[in-house]
């Protein structure tokens, strides 16, 4: 009885993580299809929703279900006509005077990492990562805060590749999918950081974007949000 119970369980989280990757092949095809950036938007943060909903659903309030919500969180406060290029690496200001990126920290898996972006703030808090793992989508959340025009903003932007912890050998073997799924991580950011070199584009998890904070003429996505307790929980 109790081996038919794991097979049923089984079977369940296999369903239900079909159901998850199907939406996200529509939203990409869709997304593909669709004749304005509005209706590409519109698609992606109704297919994020859905996600959020079917995971609590078929696996209650998990880790993972934390990080998915303060995704869709961020996805439904974003103008449509940003949506899909935030979802390709699209750089990101948020002005909340830094909440975001506490709230980012405060959520299960969060972790300090480097990362290439504003070297020019030294006093700045060390930036953070979020992944997120569906299956063969991986997307990850890198944040950090700035002062800009006096007040404290939010960077994020969403990388399709995680930078590890590379000199804590605990985290190498044990954070997240462990040890291979870090070694992969760090392969993968290598080479995106190497095109992103090269091309000055941003590399997310479906596909790129010229919205780089980089360069000698920065294009970023500005976003108000005040993220108090109702919007980013």
């Amino acid at each position: 009885e109790h081996q038919d119970q794991h097979q049923h369980q089984h079977q369940h989280h296999y369903h239900q993580h079909a159901d998850d990757l199907a939406h996200l092949d529509q939203l990409r095809t869709q997304s593909q299809t669709s004749t304005s950036a509005h209706q590409q938007g519109d698609i992606l943060k109704s297919t994020f929703q859905w996600i959020v909903k079917n995971h609590a659903l078929h696996q209650g309030h998990t880790k993972r279900h934390a990080r998915l919500v303060l995704l869709a969180s961020l996805l439904e406060h974003m103008p449509a006509v940003h949506v899909l290029d935030f979802l390709k690496g699209g750089h990101v200001h948020i002005i909340d005077q830094g909440a975001f990126y506490r709230h980012l920290t405060a959520a299960p898996g969060s972790y300090p990492r480097i990362s290439s972006h504003y070297g020019d703030h030294k006093s700045a808090p060390r930036h953070h990562g979020l992944t997120i793992i569906l299956d063969y989508i991986v997307i990850h959340m890198l944040a950090g805060v700035i002062e800009v025009d006096g007040e404290q903003v939010t960077w994020v932007q969403l990388e399709s590749s995680p930078m590890p912890q590379v000199l804590n050998p605990t985290f190498m073997l044990f954070h997240d999918h462990g040890l291979k799924h870090n070694l992969i991580g760090l392969y993968s950011h290598a080479t995106d950081w190497v095109a992103h070199r090269y091309t000055k584009r941003q590399y997310g998890p479906l596909g790129t974007s010229e919205y780089t904070e980089k360069g000698p003429e920065p294009k970023v996505i500005r976003l108000e949000m005040s993220c108090d307790q109702d919007a980013c929980d």
